[in-house]
């Protein structure tokens, strides 16, 4: 006589395996695309305003963050219309004219959020 030990956490993984993967599988897009950048550049992104998020993605708030370092390493008066300017002319440079200034301020507000959160 056989006895089988059946594990019912071992049936259920299995079970929910075989679902996952018969509906279309576990999308790690998101996942692989995060993974390109730094900490700091996604916890903006995350903490834009969700209507200027969906018309943006990663690759885009992190042009803004390179061109408000080199804004900062310049200028003192962060923030300002003449930043969001400076932001503008140089993501024309490299033909990102779709970003607008609420784009830009929807950035400068996260990095505000970030900043008040991470003063310690």
């Amino acid at each position: 006589m056989f006895f089988f030990f059946i594990n019912p956490q071992g049936l259920k993984n299995t079970f929910s395996a075989i679902h996952i993967n018969l509906t279309g599988g576990e999308d790690i897009t998101k996942q692989e695309l995060e993974s390109n950048f730094d900490s700091y550049t996604i916890y903006i992104y995350k903490n834009m305003e969700r209507e200027i998020v969906n018309e943006m993605n990663l690759n885009e708030v992190g042009m803004i963050l390179e061109i408000q370092e080199l804004y900062l390493e310049r200028y003192l008066n962060c923030f300002t219309s003449e930043n969001t300017n400076f932001i503008r002319k140089n993501l024309s440079k490299v033909n990102m004219n779709h970003l607008t200034k609420n784009h830009i301020e929807s950035v400068f507000k996260a990095i505000k959020i970030h900043d008040k959160y991470n003063m310690n």
